[in-house]
């Protein structure tokens, strides 16, 4: 067994060095914090062929400046075996870095079981490999049969296994969204509609209706409908017959209901349904009748819809807790968890990768409650 230091202090570019073993090497197997570099950085695609190998895989931090453009080139090249480590510390307004594999290892195994190791400091990187940076690390020429070996692959295969999560093709527009430092995801980024729920009898043909109007003593619940020719998505639920339905909507109306009661007898002369909404109870939508002075008079806000057409199929969700979600969510149980002391576990803070492109959304159950739905 051969242990050198490298590089040479005058010639800190190890590229040619790499290059060759990744041209020679029977299987090629790596942890590196960040990988920057692209498919023609090494001569020959040599990095390429060599994880196209059999046995071969590469670990590599998700975090900045990991360049997840850069992966996807290998992987339509052809390269399957790539590994993004799915843990980090949640980030405070004291911490700067919040990546956790931090480990710069290279397992060539070479021909006749002999085998390259090269332990140090050097990323996949530019500025890395080719000495722009103060770099330094160990290259160990061994055996199949020495110890150094066996714990090497016993680590890079507990990296892979324990630590990260395969690189997915479907997926690159989420990885970028986790190198981002809050990594929230919104509404927007799952389609979700929002959707009011009214129960009631005969809704199954609320198509037929002119306008319903919503009436509201709470501001809040008015906002959410105030722009003239917004869409809505109305959910309704039959008392009677047990069946849902859903309708798409504009809205037509809205406005603050004034203290000239008189005025807006005109306005509401017309027969319609209503409901009152914003009442922290299912919301029921009544029979069509007048709006009497009397219930305008315990109204503040009004809110009036055009239906446009009824749904054939759909289905809803429970509304996801919070207006945002995390790309990143706490894990009491990784293993960091497992593998530090008990004293070490109570102040260890760890967040695993959320790559799912919707949230948890339960399907509701008809007996349940219906506020704040969503539509997928």
């Amino acid at each position: 067994m051969d242990i050198k230091l490298i590089p040479a202090t005058k010639n800190r570019n190890i590229k040619l060095q790499i290059e060759g073993l990744l041209t020679n090497c029977v299987s090629f197997q790596a942890s590196v914090a960040f990988w920057t570099i692209d498919i023609k950085f090494f001569s020959h695609r040599a990095l390429t062929y060599a994880l196209k190998k059999e046995n071969s895989f590469i670990c590599a931090d998700i975090q900045s400046p990991t360049n997840i453009d850069n992966i996807h080139e290998f992987y339509n090249q052809g390269v399957r075996e790539i590994y993004l480590h799915q843990f980090r510390q949640p980030p405070t307004e004291y911490t700067l870095n919040t990546n956790l594999l931090h480990s710069k290892i290279y397992l060539f195994l070479m021909e006749n079981d002999e085998a390259v190791i090269l332990i140090g400091s050097h990323n996949l990187t530019k500025y890395a490999i080719e000495g722009q940076n103060l770099e330094a690390s160990t290259i160990i020429n061994c055996t199949t049969s020495d110890k150094i070996y066996k714990d090497t692959v016993e680590y890079l295969q507990d990296v892979k296994d324990q630590y990260c999560m395969k690189f997915d093709v479907e997926k690159v527009e989420i990885y970028k969204k986790l190198q981002s430092r809050n990594a929230e995801k919104t509404d927007e980024d799952f389609d979700l509609k929002k959707v009011v729920t009214l129960v009631g009898e005969d809704m199954e043909n609320l198509e037929k209706e002119q306008i319903i109007s919503f009436l509201s003593l709470s501001q809040s619940e008015y906002s959410k409908f105030r722009t003239t020719g917004g869409e809505l998505y109305l959910h309704t639920f039959d008392l009677k017959t047990k069946k849902s339905n859903l309708y798409k909507c504009e809205v037509v109306q809205t406005g603050e209901l004034d203290k000239d009661i008189e005025k807006l007898e005109i306005e509401f002369a017309q027969p319609r349904r209503f409901a009152f909404i914003g009442t922290k109870k299912l919301s029921l939508l009544k029979e069509q009748t007048k709006i009497t002075k009397a219930i305008l008079e315990v109204s503040k806000y009004f809110v009036s819809i055009s239906i446009s057409y009824k749904f054939g199929s759909f289905q809803i969700f429970e509304k996801p807790p919070g207006d945002k979600f995390s790309y990143w969510q706490s894990v009491p149980d990784s293993p960091y968890h497992q593998k530090a002391s008990s004293d070490e576990r109570k102040n260890l803070k760890i967040q695993i990768a959320n790559t799912e492109e919707k949230p948890d959304l339960k399907p509701i159950e008809l007996e349940k409650d219906y506020f704040n739905l969503y539509l997928s």
